[in-house]
């Protein structure tokens, strides 16, 4: 088989999730030649995702081996090194990366949003939100960018009047990007409402979020978990309860959902119950 016909249907595979056929088709690239750089950075990101720490470890030696081939220019290798320093907490070094894929595909917006989540890591919110900025204005309704300005302006600069509107963006461009993503919108739902700080305001706006996601998967414990922690931070006791019963139900392990049930009583001042 062709090597760049390999190369080209183990990235499909890659980006489809169907790891084990992606490595097949690297495997036969790999075989037949060692030198093969996309092959061998493709194959590094593999060795990253596949759920081990074994091969993750490893997954470093596959992109130096690409870098060395193919020289800086080789983006995916830069961005797996990039994540491979940021899973093991050395952000310097993955900065380094992102900068050298900056400066080879200025307009490349997942380099750049990767630079900007690094610099948040690195606390350089000034830097983190200029970059934010350039995604923007590339792609105005990037999803990972808007995440970033709704979290600096409820915790850096703790606007919430500028955060709520940046919510409405998120929220609008989800609707229109990912209309069936439901894990995305309960990670947006918990970073808005842990970070509320008890404003009504913000909490409703990050309801929809979850209340959309319930849509989406209608009986998923966890996400019923996570509407009904809403309705108790709004005071909607009763409403909480009867979300946090119908989690227990379909999970009886589901701690958090327990938890809930009991400090919902608690709040309710229903003591007995609650110690029952």
């Amino acid at each position: 088989d062709n090597e760049e016909e390999l190369v080209f249907a183990a990235r499909y595979f890659w980006f489809a999730g169907r790891l084990k056929h992606a490595k097949k088709c690297l495997d036969k690239v790999l075989k037949a030649s060692k030198t093969n750089a996309k092959a061998l950075a493709i194959f590094g990101w593999l060795s990253m995702l596949v759920g081990s720490a074994k091969l993750e470890k490893k997954s470093i030696g596959f992109f130096d081996a690409a870098l060395n081939l193919a020289g800086t220019e080789n983006i995916a290798a830069l961005l797996g090194r990039a994540e491979f320093y940021v899973r093991q907490q050395q952000f310097d070094k993955a900065l380094d990366d992102l900068n050298m894929v900056v400066v080879h595909a200025p307009n490349f917006v997942p380099g750049l949003v990767e630079k900007a989540r690094v610099l948040t890591m690195l606390n350089n919110w000034e830097e983190a939100m200029d970059t934010a900025h350039r995604v923007l204005q590339r792609d105005a309704d990037n999803v990972d960018a808007l995440r970033l300005m709704v979290l600096y302006y409820l915790t850096r600069e703790s606007k919430p009047v500028v955060a709520c509107e940046r919510i409405k963006v998120l929220y609008r461009v989800l609707r229109e990007r990912e209309p069936k993503n439901a894990e995305l919108r309960v990670k947006i739902s918990q970073m808005c409402s842990r970070l509320a700080n008890r404003i009504p305001a913000i909490l409703y706006l990050s309801k929809q979020f979850i209340d959309d996601a319930c849509q989406i998967t209608p009986l998923k414990a966890e996400f019923i978990t996570e509407r009904a922690w809403h309705h108790m931070l709004l005071g909607e006791f009763d409403e909480a309860l009867r979300l946090f019963t119908d989690a227990s139900q379909l999970d009886d392990g589901n701690m958090l959902a327990l938890f809930g049930r009991m400090q919902c009583v608690v709040l309710k001042k229903n003591y007995e119950q609650a110690g029952q």
